[in-house]
């Protein structure tokens, strides 16, 4: 079978596009995209086949020549090509690939119809050709940044957050006479790394010419590398197994420092002078960093920096200052009430404040503003359950903040003088972290993410079945009583909701309550309704949705921080919470007259109940399991699984009185192995291992009657992408 030639392609017709197979370009009304060639050669070989399923052998044959290579290829090039066929604006006439499980692909119209195969030959010199797409931006030079361009690259995604509030006192001394500022506008966005797997905090140097991002090999293996911003060059700077991340230039571009993490101990400041030294150690927390994918590190002048740091005492993170002239480290932030701690240090020059996230807890996050010479803090008044990244624009007199909010994410600018705030759109793409490249243009992460609900049978010789496949979030999977029907939590929609899905069947939206995060799905023992929770509007609280009706209740109404729901056998619930810091169980009753009491003491993290065992089980914080009997809460526990010898289980969950619990695998850092605690004996047994993608799998469920397990796979692609401003 010959290898797809671009050269000797046609330009075809495909739905609302135009295909110029030898331009490796896609125009749609006007606009047009470049293609990466490969993936050019995988659309041109679908559209060949008239709608039939493609597989995945053959498409590697048609675009690679041969089969010698690793099938993740073809997986990137399959979700570059999506994202680009995504952004038809009419839903009507879009053009989709469909996998077929096991098979590969096929290219169809939505609908379902297959995408005829509409090659126009040379009729298509009768229509002007697309301008090509200009080259990769020049380097950004002190005095001249990097200039926008005409046209917006079609790309797929989601929008990202902005935040900001007031502190207008900040600006005194400034200039009455400034003009106010004005909210950026996003031009073109244009790849700027297409690597495999993900790369991520990018770092431009001062004065343009070179971006440092890390990239992620494995869930604890993060390394640096440098990537020229026009000729497109990589130098790797950093190797090894630690977490090597949050990369930040000094103000004149000599060096450069990051944060070096290892699980379970305290974190590390690094930092290479340029050209080409090595990296060396000039700082450490003391003690291991809480959240490392929030830390961040700042530059305040060329011999002082700021970086987030881990207690030894396991209290809050929180900012610290270090002079690099006699090596001090003295205490930014004191985060007094603060739930995780200070996250994500950004200093304006303009204001001599840094801007930061504090972890409040009750999934609460706020952003402060410390003046490094006064140590004065303002609040900004927005609450936010997630904030993924925020910066300041190019004028440093707003931040831009990549958020959660309502659940729906997103990017917003708001100048810390008080005036409103702006949502900002990137054309579609879901954004992470935000850094300036110039007074003209962003760096900016561009997150995709697939998820595939899986169901796989313990039997070791049968292979895992796909539920549903989605190009949300998905998570949290849960079989109804009688094996028929999934449950799981989706933001397919925007924020979260909950969903299920019967095999072989279509997904269904059950609740209607636009949260930023659902967990902890349940049945009740009749299978009629689900319990979960929800975090809607920063408030944590219990939902219980009926399957039949489609309508959704809210059981508590405290807000407050919550980890498990169980049922009892009246239709009461049981759940764990945290209040004061202390986490226990309590019940809720569904009348919403009675307000929660708690049945346990403090110490305990976790609770499940199933319809065939007369227990409650209860996971105690300092490790184990104890029972009391369904019938009488008020019975002391009785430990059947001693401290020292827990499993230490990052997911469990509850089959009569056995207890199925995941535990990462060490040797596939994103596969986790399940377990079976044996309550009566203590034994402890591996049923099988789950593989959950490039993020590892978010929740489990054990099909009653046959064992099957279902899972969520999670592939997450994170590249860099340039958005000029205009």
């Amino acid at each position: 079978m010959d290898v797809v030639d671009l050269s000797k392609e046609a330009d075809f017709r495909l739905g609302p596009w135009m295909v110029r197979p030898s331009l490796s370009e896609l125009s749609l009304d006007g606009a047009s995209t470049r293609l990466e060639p490969k993936v050019m050669q995988v659309l041109v070989a679908l559209a060949a086949s008239a709608g039939r399923t493609v597989g995945k052998d053959e498409l590697l044959d048609r675009c690679w020549g041969h089969r010698n290579v690793s099938p993740d290829v073809l997986t990137r090039c399959i979700s570059l090509l999506r994202r680009s066929l995504a952004m038809a604006p009419d839903d009507a006439a879009r053009v989709e690939v469909r996998t077929i499980p096991r098979i590969g692909y096929s290219l169809t119209v939505a609908g379902g119809e297959p995408a005829p195969d509409q090659s126009v030959g040379d009729s298509a010199a009768a229509t002007p050709a697309e301008e090509s797409p200009p080259p990769l931006p020049a380097p950004v030079h002190a005095r001249r940044g990097f200039r926008p361009t005409a046209r917006a690259l079609l790309l797929s995604g989601v929008a990202v957050p902005v935040l900001a509030a007031a502190a207008w006192m900040l600006f005194a001394g400034t200039g009455a006479g400034n003009a106010p500022p004005s909210p950026p506008r996003i031009g073109e966005v244009r790849p700027f790394t297409t690597d495999l797997g993900a790369e991520f905090n990018p770092a431009p140097a001062p004065g343009g010419g070179v971006v440092v991002y890390a990239r992620a090999s494995g869930p604890v293996d993060y390394d640096l590398f440098e990537q020229a911003v026009v000729e497109g060059t990589v130098r790797q700077l950093t190797s090894g197994p630690d977490r090597d991340f949050a990369p930040a230039w000094s103000p004149d571009g000599s060096r450069l420092a990051f944060l070096r993490d290892r699980p379970g101990e305290p974190c590390r400041v690094y930092m290479i002078a340029r050209p080409g030294d090595q990296a060396r150690q000039i700082g450490r927390c003391d003690g291991p960093l809480r959240v490392p994918a929030a830390a961040g590190l700042t530059w305040i002048d060329n011999e002082t920096l700021v970086f987030s740091e881990g207690m030894a005492d396991g209290t809050p993170d929180r900012l610290a200052l270090l002079s690099l002239r006699d090596g001090v480290k003295t205490a930014l932030t004191v985060p007094a009430g603060a739930k995780g701690g200070d996250w994500m240090p950004r200093y304006s020059q303009r204001l001599d404040s840094i801007a930061f996230v504090r972890d409040t807890g009750a999934s609460e996050a706020r952003i402060h503003l410390v003046n490094v010479r006064t140590r004065a803090v303002t609040v900004l008044p927005q609450v936010y359950p997630l904030v993924r990244d925020l910066s300041w624009d190019a004028a440093q007199q707003a931040l831009l903040v990549s958020t959660i909010r309502d659940g729906r994410p997103g990017v917003r600018w708001t100048p810390v003088d008080g005036s409103s705030c702006s949502p900002i759109s990137f054309s579609g793409i879901e954004v992470g972290r935000i850094a300036p490249l110039g007074a003209d243009a962003l760096l900016v992460e561009s997150i995709e993410m697939t998820t595939r609900m899986m169901a796989r049978p313990t039997a070791p010789d049968m292979p895992p079945v796909e539920l549903v496949a989605s190009r949300s979030f998905d998570t949290f999977p849960e079989w109804s009583p009688d094996g028929r029907t999934v449950a799981f939590a989706s933001g397919r929609t925007g924020g979260a909701e909950l969903w299920t899905v019967e095999a072989d069947g279509q997904p269904r939206r059950v609740s209607h309550v636009d949260a930023a995060r659902i967990l902890a799905i349940r049945w009740s023992f009749d299978g009629r309704f689900v319990a979960f929770i929800a975090t809607v509007k920063g408030a944590t609280d219990i939902y219980v949705a009926d399957t039949a009706t489609l309508t959704t209740e809210r059981v508590t109404g405290d807000g407050g921080s919550k980890r498990m729901v169980a049922w009892l056998p009246d239709g009461g619930l049981l759940y764990a919470g945290s209040r004061d810091g202390e986490w226990r169980v309590f019940q809720a009753e569904r009348n919403g007259d009675t307000p929660s009491r708690a049945v346990t003491g403090p110490g305990v993290y976790g609770v499940a109940t199933h319809p065939d065992s007369r227990h409650v089980y209860l996971e105690l914080e300092k490790g184990g399991y104890a029972r009391r009997p369904v019938a009488d809460l008020s019975r002391a526990d009785e430990v059947v699984q001693a401290a020292g010898a827990s499993p230490g289980y990052s997911q469990w969950t509850l089959v009569g009185d056995t207890i199925y619990g995941t535990r990462f695998n060490n040797a596939q850092p994103t596969a986790v192995d399940v377990f079976t605690l044996e309550t009566g004996s203590g034994e402890e047994n591996l049923v099988t291992q789950l593989e959950g993608g490039t993020m590892g799998p978010l929740g489990f469920s054990v099909r009653p009657g046959s064992r099957e397990i279902a899972y969520p796979m999670h592939d997450l692609t994170i590249d860099l992408a340039t958005a000029s401003l205009y």
